[in-house]
């Protein structure tokens, strides 16, 4: 075990206690500063500055206040160890560090840790330590964080310096917030990760190890009776108050990951508790206690941090104490792992250790590991005034559960039932001296208790099944059993069932166990719930239903429901993957009258839930966007869109059905998932962290939602969502609900056509025949893309702007479009503005990324459903390149799409910068290209178009390009070299692709082009020569600059405005002045206008989100969302005002917007903006004063 560079030498006695008392502090302070790099990192000495309170600084220190008025002193009368330590105060909102520079190794590692005590501190990120590597750009580091009222703790961060830096700023944040902070005891020192030179897990299969012995009460021994790994445990037969203990160094290294683990097998519950203390030299620094309340196997990962006591590296001994309460006992112990890094978020507390990771209760896991909260939440008592109508609705809903859940069962042959018992076989689950031994059951993540490099030997030595296919196969065995007729069969399946019943909770699959951690559970027990509803006779027959009812409520967290409904935010994982167990948890439930109180509650929870939900909250957003990961996420929505509707048919129809708003949301959410996809694959740029066909549309949700009726309760089968479903069944999925629709006369619905703004998810969709257009970018509310260590790694520019077309194949599909892996540039998305970089200076540097940017402007916009815009300021995150900024939009006139861009700009001289036309995959090298009317069949070809006049192109999927003159374009086809986006392999393909050049370095750069969606040469080429000729225009540029990009559409006579800043003198068609950055679109529609417009800002929030910036004020961007203080907030209303030539009068009344006046040949209009929603309105002239084109 690594000996520590900094020692820790304290020797005192009873006897000698009193009279050197007042020195140990000086001596323990004084040693601590042995090898650390930080000068005076106790405070203990101070020198005299006004710059301090009270005039009394510390040595070597300096202070920095970024906000507000918080007051730093040197306090000598708290302290951790000496006589002082630094106070950090703020009864206000500020933000203040205590700081130091200090010279490092660039390349080598370096540990930093302090001991922290807080009181009422409300920041955000509370008090943490920032180490700022400084150089020509800063890098940042930063701890965990400690927040609210705490006594000392310690916190930590070990980093490795960044190559090209020797300097690292280390500072004590109290960050912007309020309360009171103590920083004490700060030591900055190197470290060796790699150091390690001892045993720290223990299997027992090759005995008892050296270092286990006990004391003369107990006796230890290996076994086979019982096994989490290979063929033995540890046995361990003890005396009241025994002691077990392991001479081993603990190899602490992490103070914020490491971690114990330990299985423990009980043949008797004990209500009491073992104690495991840590320590050294006869000292106890550490101590946790274990309860010994059950039976079977159960299993806890404790944190270090989370024990009572100050664990620290030198630790070399654990100690275990038996429980006092009983005469004698046996326990057996496996898989004992002394210390071993896991990410914080995931260990989980249950009645074993319900002290474990408290913090998880307000995570962004919550909703996986919060069951031993959920627990507690559940009411001791049930009332309820039950009704014959709810008994009738309780059966319905259980027939229908059941009928789901057997849709798909296979006739039980001679065959299955072999296939069943090989299976069921494999598993080596016996009965014998009242035990019952099998393979172990595990979650996948049960692995991480232990050192990566140990994996896959740990993995072999287990030889565990994993929970999620144990579940399936109880499930299918359940679903054989309710469908022969065989009583030979019917009696094998029962018996094995009940066999895999009894198992997995010997295994520690029961009531109150967390398993070590939770994390995605949901996921992995799908198929466990609905075979405990199919099996509930026999199980209330065998005695277990109750104590299986219990496992059930347990793992679905069913306490859930109890939560505070104002604050309940419906988790599209747990729609996915939790919300059928939690009615079967339901339905198995033997009390009638808890049933029905649950299910009220259960159907109050989904109507809250369901309801569009404030910022960056799951699950529902105004507009039909479904939220996930703090964000629009389409693949998420698909499974949870799978996992509700079932549940929303079920209550159909039943006193316990939702409420017609959720039912209304839900089916909007539903709906809209057609019109972003086409005809399965949604758009690239919505697909997260999934930059692949693998997922995509699918009827299911649909066919349930129709069968669930109208939300008003009015029809049995929705019309409108019959139509959708129709269209959507896949061939292969046509089945009696399919054909009951059609015999009622239902038809498929033609392929949605016209134009929908989506703004949660910064998007705009537009459609026409049987192709989409859709239109994404990003902003400050709203990530630019999801970026795993194993998925989108060249994601960065997915959202810059991209206009993607869906138009080719039967179905339409990705490939046929244009799209694949297979050779893809990741540079090029079609109409993003990019730099065009080497592939490893694009691939990601971080293993997670979700960025958020500065600007604010940027979603879209349509009229009367049918046209529309889009447009946004495309600032790039800092983590890239600052420098590299953009204005852009997009005008949706039927087929036209009008794409404009002003004031390109970075300063990279190493790299072009491009907006890209297209890329389209090539089936056959000689698929066509037409330039000019010249039909391109070459392969390779590449050239340059230098912009003396106008250009025409038609690419390979049959979209035309009119690209006005005065711009240099680039055009190839050729076979390109990738990766694919998980950075696994080498990737080639055969493209066509176009470009638009702005040169290195572009200073108010600029574009414009036009699309011909669906076209053919004679149709883009008389497009080209009317364009050409001014008076015939199909388009008119107004304006294209920092301001804004305004176009007016000929023949649709509508003008759409990209307001990117307050403009009081814009004069352009029908507006004179707009105070709100904001797009407009007006149409002409006789002698009225049909005015929409819409502020893109969520405005979440106003101002600066302060810690998104450095010291001196510039925006780093550093925080993802999850982070945010504002996410949970409201949308705000903000006000925006219009003036309009001529004067105008509404033809209707309504509440978010107004007439101010309307006299002096001009009419002032209010609008009140809330949630990126559109507005639209219709007006009528008072009186003609002018002429639009004047």
């Amino acid at each position: 075990m690594k000996k520590l560079k900094v020692i820790f030498f304290v020797i005192f006695t009873a006897l000698f206690y009193p009279l050197i008392s007042s020195q140990i502090d000086i001596a323990y302070a004084a040693n601590k500063e042995t090898s650390n790099l930080l000068k005076n990192g106790g405070f203990e000495e101070t020198i005299e500055s006004k710059e301090w309170l009270n005039s009394q600084g510390p040595a070597d220190w300096s202070q920095w206040k970024a906000s507000g008025v918080p007051e730093l002193v040197v306090d000598n009368q708290i302290s951790h160890s000496g006589k002082q330590s630094i106070k950090i105060q703020a009864s206000s909102d500020s933000r203040a560090s205590v700081e130091q520079d200090v010279m490092v190794i660039p390349g080598k590692e370096y540990k930093l840790s302090a001991w922290v005590k807080t009181d009422k501190v409300t920041s955000n990120h509370g008090a943490r330590l920032r180490l700022t590597f400084l150089g020509d750009k800063k890098v940042y580091e930063y701890s965990n964080e400690v927040t609210g009222t705490s006594g000392w703790k310690h916190i930590e961060k070990i980093v490795k310096v960044p190559e090209g830096y020797n300097t690292v700023r280390i500072q004590n944040f109290l960050e912007k917030g309020t309360g009171t902070v103590w920083f004490d005891d700060i030591t900055l020192e190197e470290w060796d990760s790699s150091d390690k030179d001892k045993e720290s897990s223990f299997s027992f299969e090759s005995g008892v190890p050296d270092a286990f012995s006990t004391d003369s009460g107990s006796t230890i021994k290996t076994t086979e009776a019982r096994y989490k790994d290979g063929k033995n445990s540890l046995e361990w037969t003890f005396k009241a108050d025994s002691q077990l203990t392991i001479n081993n160094p603990i190899d602490l290294k992490n103070m914020n990951k490491d971690t114990f683990g330990i299985w423990i097998y009980n043949e008797t519950p004990i209500n009491d508790e073992l104690i495991f203390d840590f320590g050294s030299n006869g000292k106890t620094d550490a101590s946790f206690t274990f309860n010994l309340n059950f039976t079977g196997w159960r299993t806890a990962w404790v944190p270090f941090h989370d024990m009572e006591g100050n664990p620290n590296f030198n630790m070399n001994t654990v100690s275990i104490t038996a429980p006092k309460s009983v005469t004698e006992g046996k326990l057996y112990m496996d898989q004992m792992v002394l210390s071993n890094p896991v990410d914080p978020r995931y260990p989980t507390r249950d009645v074993q250790v319900p002290f474990v990771n408290k913090e998880a209760d307000q995570s962004p896991n919550a909703h996986w590991l919060s069951l031993y909260k959920f627990d507690s939440l559940l009411p001791k008592s049930y009332e309820a005034n039950t009704t014959e109508e709810d008994r009738s609705s309780l059966q319905t809903i259980e027939d229908r559960y059941k009928e789901f859940e057997l849709r798909e069962a296979e006739e039980v042959t001679n065959q299955y039932m072999k296939n069943i018992q090989e299976q069921f076989a494999s598993y080596k689950i016996t009965r014998g001296n009242n035990a019952i031994t099998g393979r172990p059951v595990n979650l996948k993540n049960i692995q991480d208790i232990y050192p990566k490099e140990a994996y896959d030997e740990i993995e072999k030595l287990v030889n565990g099944i994993d929970v999620r296919d144990y579940t399936d196969f109880m499930k299918e065995v359940a679903v054989a059993y309710q469908t022969t007729d065989n009583e030979t069969y019917k009696s094998e399946l029962k018996s094995i069932f009940l066999d895999l019943l009894e198992h997995m909770h010997d295994q520690g699959w029961a009531w109150g166990s967390s398993l070590g951690s939770m994390h995605h559970l949901g996921y992995n027990m799908r198929g466990y719930y609905p075979a405990v509803v199919l099996m509930k006779d026999e199980l209330k027959e065998a005695g277990l239903l109750n104590r299986t009812q219990k496992m059930m409520s347990w793992y679905t967290g069913i306490g859930r429901i109890y939560e505070d409904l104002n604050k309940n935010y419906a988790n599209i994982d747990i729609l996915n993957t939790t919300l059928k167990g939690m009615v079967a948890t339901i339905l198995v439930e033997e009390d009638k009258e808890k049933q029905i109180a649950l299910l009220e509650r259960l159907r109050d929870w989904l109507n809250q839930g369901l309801l569009p939900a404030p910022g960056l909250m799951p699950a529902f957003k105004p507009d039909g966007s479904a939220f996930h990961h703090m964000g629009f996420y389409p693949a998420y929505a698909r499974d949870a869109f799978e996992g509700m509707t079932p549940v929303v048919y079920m209550l159909s129809n039943t006193t316990f059905h939702i409420s017609e708003e959720a039912h209304g949301m839900l089916k909007k959410a539903v709906l809209a998932s057609r019109l972003y996809s086409n005809k399965y694959e949604w758009l690239i740029g919505v697909a997260g962290r999934h930059p692949t066909n693998r997922l995509h549309l699918e009827s299911f949700a649909f066919k349930y939602m129709a069968l669930a009726g109208t939300p008003d309760g009015k029809e049995d089968i929705d019309p409108e969502l019959a139509a959708a479903y129709l269209r959507l069944v896949e061939p292969e999925n046509v089945d009696e609900t399919t054909m009951r629709l059609k015999s009622m006369g239902y038809k498929a619905e033609a392929a949605p056509n016209g134009n929908w703004t989506m703004n949660y998810g910064v998007l705009a969709l537009h459609r026409r025949d049987n192709w989409l257009v859709g239109v994404k970018g990003h902003h400050r509310y709203h990530w630019s893309n999801e970026i795993y260590s194993n998925a989108n790694l060249f994601g960065r520019y997915t959202t810059y702007g991209q206009i993607q077309i869906l138009g080719k194949g039967n179905p339409v599909n990705y490939l046929d479009s244009g799209y694949t892996q297979e050779g893809w540039d990741w540079n090029r998305w079609p109409g993003t503005t990019t730099k065009h970089l080497p592939i490893d200076k694009l691939r990601a540097k971080s293993t997670t990324e979700m960025l958020l940017t500065y600007e604010s402007y940027a979603g879209g916009l349509n009229i009367e459903g049918e046209n529309g815009m889009f447009a946004m300021k495309l600032h790039e995150h800092p983590k890239y390149d600052e420098s590299f900024r953009a204005r852009k939009s997009v005008f949706m006139f039927d087929n036209r799409i009008i794409a404009l861009g002003s004031n390109i700009e970075n300063t990279d001289q190493q790299h072009e910068t491009e907006t890209t036309l297209f890329q389209n995959h090539m089936v056959d090298k000689k698929d066509p290209v037409r330039v000019n009317g010249k039909k391109v069949t070459d392969f390779p070809y590449e050239n340059t178009l230098n912009g003396n006049k106008s250009v025409w192109m038609l690419d390979n999927k049959d979209n035309g390009y009119y690209i006005p003159a005065g711009q240099e374009i680039g055009i190839h086809k050729e076979t390109q070299h990738s990766r694919d986006q998980k950075d696994d392999r080498d990737t080639q393909g055969d493209f066509a692709t176009a470009w638009l050049k702005h040169g290195k370095a572009p200073d108010k750069g600029s574009y414009e082009y036009a699309i011909l969606v669906d076209s053919n040469p004679g149709q883009i080429n008389a497009f080209t020569r009317r364009m050409d000729k001014s008076k015939h225009a199909p388009y008119t540029v107004l304006q294209k600059d920092y301001d804004a990009h305004i176009v007016k559409d000929s023949k649709s006579k509508t003008t759409g405005y990209a307001i990117m800043e307050p403009n009081d003198s814009l004069d352009k068609g029908h507006i004179i002045s707009v105070d709100t950055p904001s797009m407009i679109m007006i149409k002409e529609k006789g002698n009225d206008l049909i005015l929409s417009e819409v502020d893109p800002d969520w405005h979440l929030y106003e101002g600066k989100d302060e810690d998104q910036y450095d010291d001196n004020g510039n925006f780093i961007g550093g925080e993802g969302p999850y982070s945010r203080p504002w996410k949970e907030n409201e949308s705000k209303v903000h006000q925006l005002r219009l003036t309009l030539k001529g004067e105008w009068r509404l033809k209707e009344k309504g509440d978010n917007y107004r007439i101010i006046s309307n006299d002096e040949g001009k009419t002032v209009l209010e609008f009140d903006n809330k949630d990126a929603m559109p507005i639209e309105i219709q007006l009528a002239p008072v009186k003609k004063t002018y002429n639009a084109a004047d």
